[in-house]
């Protein structure tokens, strides 16, 4: 208990603390002043490819980033932080001692509330696919290697206005202009962090977001502009002593930046790589229910028997109250199946979804939240065409439905 009231009460002054020394945060997450340590070039290259920075988005719309300060195996330094969610969410970080082997990377963060989080390197070393457990729920996330500043006077990340609003591009507009829509983010000659946002095209002008990083004496910051595109090329300002100019890569997942000052005869040069979307929750909207977009179906194994192995699949379905309700059993290795439970708006609560490690035996699927006091049941039928389920919070009423299968 006194660690969980430590860790609540420093995540609070975390947050206090970032408030004060950034108020804009809307595209990346808190961070404290990094210093990564090269790794040992003894190690293998499934150990130290982790070294380094990496950002991603959780399946639920929450900003993360992972900082791998230090590898001396099996134990690893890193900084795990995260972004707000929602209105009563806010961002913080917290630096851990973490275990590393080939290729995985796991950090226990609550052992008492079964927080934990790993992290599988791929093949290229330039991905690395995270999960994050909770109990009894589990979501997932993909990681791109961000580039590290190698001064250390400069910081990892840089600030941006509260409120960024990226404009889709209209299906009009050649790839060649549309593929600049978005954030993307650089550090200038290897030592000077930078973001630019593109938020709306309208040929010939474009509105974007350009941020710089703290170094040395100069202070980080932001300033919107109104600019010009063609084909290939943005003009973010073209005035008499200051030039920033980018062009885009064929494939569209890079920018080739220039920043030119007359005056003092300065020329850098950056290579900025495309960031996934903040601005908008990854989910799908198709259908009676929200759900993430990045489900995975894994068929059950041959071993498995077909009153379990039937569970597979998507089921739909309305609870007796009249809410609307979708089930996806992912994954199912018995005793244990990973499956994804869906609501849909009801009276005046909202929708949303959330990722399951249930129990799964014979004809019986049981999610459960021990914190909410949560039990959702799934009784199979003979001919696996139709799931009957019970739905109950904290001894109170019991909801029913029956599912089908699509």
């Amino acid at each position: 208990m006194k660690k969980i009231v430590f860790l609540a009460v420093l995540l609070v002054v975390v947050a206090m603390f970032f408030v004060v020394a950034c108020a804009t945060t809307s595209q990346f997450t808190p961070l404290p002043w990094i210093k990564v340590a090269p790794p040992s070039p003894d190690l293998p290259k499934n150990i130290a490819g982790f070294s380094g920075i990496w950002y991603g988005v959780w399946d639920n719309g929450r900003l993360t980033t992972l900082v791998v300060k230090k590898i001396k195996p099996p134990e690893v330094d890193v900084i795990y932080s995260w972004g707000p969610l929602g209105k009563e969410r806010e961002g913080g970080f917290i630096q851990q001692v973490g275990k590393i082997e080939s290729g995985k990377l796991i950090i226990v963060v609550d052992p008492e509330r079964g927080i934990t989080i790993t992290y599988l390197l791929s093949d290229d070393g330039e991905e690395l696919k995270g999960e994050f457990r909770l109990a009894n729920s589990i979501n997932y996330v993909t990681m791109k290697r961000q580039p590290y500043t190698v001064s250390p006077a400069a910081s990892q990340f840089t600030p941006l206005p509260l409120e960024v609003r990226i404009v889709p591009p209209s299906p009009d507009l050649s790839k060649e202009i549309a593929g600049f829509s978005g954030t993307w983010y650089g550090v200038w000659d290897g030592i000077h962090s930078t973001t630019l946002v593109t938020e709306k095209i309208d040929p010939p002008e474009v509105i974007t977001v350009y941020s710089w990083g703290k170094i040395r004496d100069i202070e980080e910051g932001w300033r919107r502009y109104i600019g010009k595109i063609e084909p290939g090329k943005i003009t973010v300002v073209s005035e008499k002593d200051l030039s920033i100019t980018y062009t885009l890569s064929d494939d569209g997942e890079k920018l080739e930046g220039e920043y030119r000052r007359p005056s003092k005869s300065q020329i850098s040069c950056v290579t900025m790589q495309r960031q996934p979307p903040a601005s908008t929750v990854p989910l799908s909207t198709e259908g009676p229910t929200p759900l993430p977009v990045n489900i995975k179906i894994i068929p059950p194994t041959p071993n498995i028997s077909s009153d379990i192995a039937a569970f597979s699949g998507i089921w739909q379905g309305v609870w007796d109250n009249g809410r609307l309700t979708t089930l996806v059993v992912e994954k199912i290795k018995p005793p244990e199946a990973i499956a994804i439970y869906s609501w849909g708006p009801w009276k005046k609560q909202g929708s949303g979804w959330r990722r399951y490690i249930g129990m799964i035996d014979s004809g019986r699927l049981i999610l459960s939240d021990p914190e909410r006091e949560l039990i959702i049941t799934f009784l199979l039928s003979k001919d696996s065409q139709t799931l009957e389920g019970s739905w109950q919070k904290g001894g109170g009423k019991k909801f029913k439905g029956t599912m089908r299968k699509q």
